[in-house]
């Protein structure tokens, strides 16, 4: 009885904490568009018209997928300086 209750419980988390981190997301990505305007209306001043600022927001498996691609690319270069 006790195991059912803290399962339903943990379930209950795990559907509020998606929730929560979908309404923390929301915020973000209005905060950067938010950003980015305040951003381009401080360059045209600096001689910076033509540039662009843009705020990237990258997810947990965007930033795994990243530094998997890093490891790619370094671990060739460790291999190499090993074998020295």
């Amino acid at each position: 009885e006790k195991i059912k209750k803290v399962e339903e419980k943990l379930s209950q988390s795990k559907i509020d904490f998606d929730k929560y981190a979908d309404d923390l997301s929301k915020i973000r990505k209005k905060t950067a568009i938010d950003l980015e305007m305040a951003m381009a209306t401080e360059m045209a001043p600096l001689k910076l018209e033509n540039s662009k600022f843009i705020v990237s927001i990258n997810t947990k498996n965007q930033l795994r997928m990243v530094l998997m691609r890093l490891r790619l690319l370094f671990q060739p270069i460790q291999e190499h300086q090993q074998g020295q």
